[in-house]
């Protein structure tokens, strides 16, 4: 007997011609051109490289955002790179970040928020 497959999702909201200008790194583009007047330059550093290692992580593993993505198999990837919270530098534990505190976790936030909103409700949740 033949197995199948069920779709999750039978119809497209938006065209592809949308979604190719959507892309990460144009979205990331957007964002930078907005913050670069108001952030201090290491606040937008850590910004910068905290989307670098979206956009890498998202070409090496092929993230397509999908419903058959496990979100929660990305956690430990973002969390050895210290992208799941950044409010607390933990040095009780021997963390010791030196990019802490409300406005790198802002800076997290919005570049793990941009690259995928569920995940990063997962990881405040987790």
């Amino acid at each position: 007997m033949e197995e199948v497959k069920k779709k999750k999702y039978m119809t497209q909201a938006i065209s592809d011609e949308i979604l190719d200008k959507l892309s990460l790194k144009n979205r990331y583009s957007f964002l930078n051109t907005n913050l670069t007047a108001i952030l201090e330059p290491k606040e937008f550093n850590f910004l910068k490289k905290a989307q670098k290692f979206c956009v890498r992580f998202e070409k090496k593993n092929e993230i397509t955002h999908g419903p058959e993505e496990d979100v929660y198999d990305w956690i430990p990837a973002f969390g050895a790179e210290g992208y799941l919270v950044r409010s607390h530098n933990f040095e009780v534990i021997d963390v010791n970040y030196t990019d802490f505190g409300f406005t790198m976790e802002l800076m997290r936030n919005l570049a793990v928020g941009f690259f995928d909103p569920q995940f990063s409700i997962a990881g405040g949740a987790t």
